[in-house]
């Protein structure tokens, strides 16, 4: 029988995999990854680099010292269907103004010890997130890539299988596939689309997209799919799904790997969005998935100046239907803009070490990951660089 025991060079820090729920019946898995050289990061659960200096234990076998940064994949990890909240993960937002630039972004964020790496579909200019993203991965080593999100009505369900089988192929086990029906106004003047039945939409392309990255083929007549269709599948790839109300949240609990949020306020999050979550994860007879929470930071120590930013910056969701339904129900009134009360609320902001701190009270709270916006000062460089750093010492 196989075991396995993380030990690190760090005073007390031990991690006995086997008292994982969600490694049991991952043993034979984990074999295979000692064997490939591929193996646990942090604590199997992390999805972190593990340091130079860790062990792997591992019983009837000689000891495994980590002496260079390895990952793990991640597939493996949403396979289980578990996922330790409290103990998460922390990523960035990023944005460019090309594919290239948006490549070299993504690599200024590995580079810095950012776990995570998230993108919009306008994240690279003009240009389509999903081959950026597969360019990424070939450049890069061990930073997640994620698209937060695809809009479903921009792709047929069996194109993005195809698309999350080619980004896996340039970097196996480090993508997560994103999607999700965005407002009205965008798939009306996008798309020349009716918004008929968003969460119908999402429900259908959850259900066909997962079915053909999991098992290879799919036979289903929607509303909006009609797919009858095998593919040869690589790894599963993980795919998500944006969420603003609770019935979004609970579709996800139901049906995704994770459920994405934006623009939406911690107490939000807490109080409505986990809730909706877990109703719709226990309706499935299933294990909740992570949500994922986008949490915009400015490393700035006044204050004043950072609702500022933010004001400035994230304003236009105030304007938006759908946005102003949530911060409604999260008991926030933004007719006139928003409060003070409601940007704390929502938006991390002070030193380096103090945006670390506020990062780690959102995974303290519940979240299973978060993806930090950099608001970018006077410096946009230097504003980047700092929330980059902040993230990578919220990791450490």
């Amino acid at each position: 029988m196989w075991g396995a025991r993380f030990r690190s060079n760090r005073p007390g820090f031990t991690v006995d995999l086997l008292s994982k729920p969600w490694f049991h019946g991952r043993l034979m898995c984990f074999a295979c990854l000692i064997l490939s050289q591929v193996t646990v990061e942090g604590a199997g659960f992390l999805l972190r680099q593990l340091p130079t200096g860790f062990e792997a234990t591992l019983p009837h076998s000689d000891n495994l010292a980590v002496t260079q940064p390895l990952v793990f994949p991640v597939h493996l990890l949403y396979l289980s269907g578990k996922h330790k909240r409290g103990i998460g993960m922390y990523g960035v937002a990023i944005a460019a103004s090309s594919g290239p630039a948006c490549v070299a972004r993504i690599q200024q964020a590995e580079a810095a010890g950012v776990s995570a790496a998230w993108a919009t579909m306008g994240a690279a200019g003009a240009a389509d997130m999903m081959p950026v993203l597969a360019a990424a991965a070939a450049q890069t080593e061990r930073i997640l890539l994620g698209n937060c999100i695809v809009h479903t009505w921009s792709r047929q369900p069996l194109a993005f299988a195809e698309e999350a089988i080619a980004v896996d192929d340039f970097g196996p086990g480090r993508f997560r596939l994103g999607i999700g029906p965005t407002t009205a106004f965008l798939v009306e003047r996008m798309y020349g689309r009716p918004y008929a039945k968003p969460l119908t939409n999402l429900r259908e392309y959850l259900h066909t997209v997962r079915t053909l990255l999991r098992e290879g083929s799919v036979k289903f007549e929607g509303e909006h799919v009609s797919l009858r269709w095998r593919i040869n599948p690589k790894a599963p790839v993980p795919v998500m799904a944006s969420a603003l109300q609770p019935k979004s949240y609970a579709l996800c609990g139901e049906l995704a790997d994770g459920a994405i949020s934006w623009m939406s306020p911690l107490t939000y999050l807490t109080q409505v969005a986990l809730p909706a979550l877990q109703r719709g994860a226990a309706s499935a007879g299933r294990e909740p998935p992570p949500l994922v929470a986008h949490v915009p930071v400015a490393v700035n120590t006044d204050r004043d100046a950072a609702l500022a930013m933010a004001r400035e910056q994230l304003g236009m969701y105030a304007r938006v239907p759908n946005y102003q339904g949530m911060f409604a129900a999260a008991g926030y009134d933004v007719a006139d803009g928003y409060s003070d009360e409601l940007l704390d609320d929502l938006v991390v902001s002070g030193s380096e070490a103090e945006v670390a701190a506020g990062l780690r009270r959102w995974i303290d709270a519940g979240m299973g990951e978060v993806i930090a916006l950099p608001l970018q000062g006077e410096d946009r460089e230097a504003s980047i660089a700092a929330a980059f750093a902040a993230v990578a010492q919220a990791t450490d």
